[in-house]
């Protein structure tokens, strides 16, 4: 058998193979973009409410403390009360609401009660004595010896005085100075506009000063040149229906007491009669007073002002530049005068409603 012959091979030619197609991610959809806008003014939203949610929880929680406050010490103890300057001390409460500091019977024993017979200031201690001049009517309150002062009338100077040694007898005799305070009424003419002047050893501040209804002269003295005379004094001059009133201070450092003295000094009336007008209208004089007396009267009747208030005195209705006339009446007034530095209390059922949140502040009294 033939033997078949191999047939050549051409050789295969390996072939390229094509890349594989690009991948092509799918498409997404576009995102919208946040509105910041709408979320700032959320917030903001959701603060406001906090803080709107907060205040009332607030003024809810200080209501409730206010009506709370029962007594004097939780008042002093509460935020926003204010304590007003006067003895005894009163509380106010934010809310209007008064109260008076607790005093022990030994306190009360201290304070000059209301006295309708007198119109003398309760700032002086009990245990201050009252001085009457019968001869020209007028009274005033003083110090005992326990103030460091004697008082004492000179028959032969014509003068009540207060010094830090006491005199015996009424016979005081020449002296080389003054006594510490000096009350002198005499007889005379009318103040001149050149009295209490300066002179050549001392320097005098004048100015015009009412006490007790009538006008006068106050002057304060400062020594210039070495004089056997003190360093400083005051001296206050006033007249009256022919008869002149000197007060003299010569140790400035009882001038708490002289002006306490000024203070209580008042006419009497030997009938009694007052300031009782029988609801007519009095007008208040052209000079208005200065200095009054701190007492209430115990109405009634009441001290009614022409601006509807009630006053504790005459002076004090007419120290008032807003009253122009007062009058006596047997029922309240139509706004009954409160607080102030006496601390008037309302009549049961009311309470003071104050003009401001100032020491001695005063008001009107306004029904629970």
């Amino acid at each position: 058998m033939d033997t078949p012959v191999a047939q050549p091979t051409t050789p295969q030619v390996a072939q390229p193979v094509p890349p594989p197609p690009p991948v092509v991610p799918p498409p997404v959809a576009p995102t919208k973009p946040k509105n910041v806008l709408v979320t700032v003014v959320m917030v903001l939203i959701a603060l406001f409410s906090l803080c709107v949610a907060g205040y009332f929880a607030y003024q809810y929680m200080q209501e409730k403390q206010q009506a709370a406050i029962t007594t004097f010490e939780a008042c002093s103890k509460a935020a926003g009360s204010a304590m007003q300057a006067s003895y005894p001390a009163v509380c106010v409460t934010r809310d209007g609401k008064r109260f008076t500091q607790p005093l022990t019977p030994e306190e009360q024993q201290n304070l000059l009660p209301p006295d309708p017979t007198a119109d003398l200031s309760r700032a002086v201690p009990r245990d201050w004595k009252t001085y009457t001049n019968t001869q020209f009517q007028f009274a005033f309150r003083y110090p005992d010896e326990t103030n460091g002062l004697y008082g004492f009338f000179c028959d032969d100077l014509k003068i009540f005085a207060l010094d830090k040694t006491p005199k015996i007898g009424s016979q005081c005799g020449p002296r080389d100075s003054y006594y510490t305070i000096e009350v002198r009424t005499v007889k005379g003419e009318p103040i001149k506009e050149d009295e209490l002047s300066s002179f050549e050893s001392a320097q005098s501040i004048k100015e015009t000063i009412t006490i007790g209804e009538i006008t006068g002269i106050k002057a304060t003295f400062t020594q210039v040149k070495p004089a056997p005379i003190p360093e400083k004094w005051i001296e206050i001059l006033m007249y009256k229906n022919g008869v002149r009133y000197h007060f003299i201070l010569s140790d400035m450092a009882f001038e708490k007491v002289f002006d306490q003295i000024l203070s209580t000094f008042q006419f009497i009336d030997q009938n009694n009669q007052g300031n009782q007008t029988g609801g007519q209208q009095v007008n208040c004089p052209a000079t208005r007073p200065q200095i009054c007396s701190m007492l209430c009267l115990q109405p009634p009747p009441y001290i009614c002002g022409s601006d509807g208030k009630s006053y504790c005195s005459v002076c004090q209705a007419c120290s008032n530049k807003d009253v122009a006339w007062y009058e006596m009446s047997d029922s309240p007034c139509e706004k009954q005068f409160c607080g102030g530095i006496a601390g008037v209390t309302c009549p049961e059922g009311y309470f003071c409603k104050l003009d401001g949140n100032y020491p001695d502040a005063g008001g009107v009294c306004t029904k629970n």
